[in-house]
């Protein structure tokens, strides 16, 4: 066997093998870049009305009055003529819930759905992120480039941290409001 051939074997097993080439590149762990999230939770309400107009205007009010709308109405999708129209507004989450019911008023609802808008794991995956880093930190005085690389990593992680806490006082509300076929 060559020298660098029992080189790479050598280095192929102290890395485990094979089950080193189905190791992800730690790239993929610690550089991962997260998004910042604008709300805590997303909701989607589906509602059938009898008059579209007087819903549509009914619904925009009670919208209004609690929440700020994401875009302009005429921005959105809908069309008078086919009776129907799509709404998306933040709103505070201790309003949301009195705003949801409110809006159940004004017709059948057919569809009401909530989640998270964060991932699943994700909060989780950043405060061990973090725990780990922060406790290695303070050990890297003397490799000030990989320290500089540890502190980017670190603000990152607690932007999105911080940015997630903010974000759940927001609840993303998306109405679709349509006129009853008769």
């Amino acid at each position: 066997m060559t020298r660098p051939a029992a080189a790479f074997l050598a280095l192929w097993a102290c890395a485990g093998g094979p089950a080193f080439a189905q190791t992800p590149p730690h790239s993929e762990y610690w550089l991962r870049v997260y998004p910042k999230p604008e709300v805590g939770e997303i909701w989607r309400l589906s509602i059938t009305v009898k008059d579209f107009q007087r819903g549509l205007d009914r619904a925009v009010e009670l919208l209004n009055k609690r929440g700020q709308s994401v875009l302009p109405l005429q921005n959105m999708a809908g069309s008078e003529k086919g009776g129907f129209q799509q709404l998306s507004y933040r709103l505070p989450a201790d309003a949301a819930p009195k705003v949801l019911a409110a809006l159940q008023k004004l017709g059948e609802v057919e569809d009401v759905q909530k989640r998270p808008a964060v991932q699943p794991g994700v909060r989780e995956e950043v405060q061990e992120k973090l725990a780990k880093l922060r406790g290695e930190r303070e050990r890297l005085g003397e490799l000030p480039a990989t320290r500089s690389a540890v502190a980017e990593i670190v603000a990152h992680l607690e932007s999105v941290e911080k940015a997630e806490d903010a974000a759940k006082a927001r609840v993303l509300l998306n109405l679709q409001l349509q006129a009853k076929k008769r």
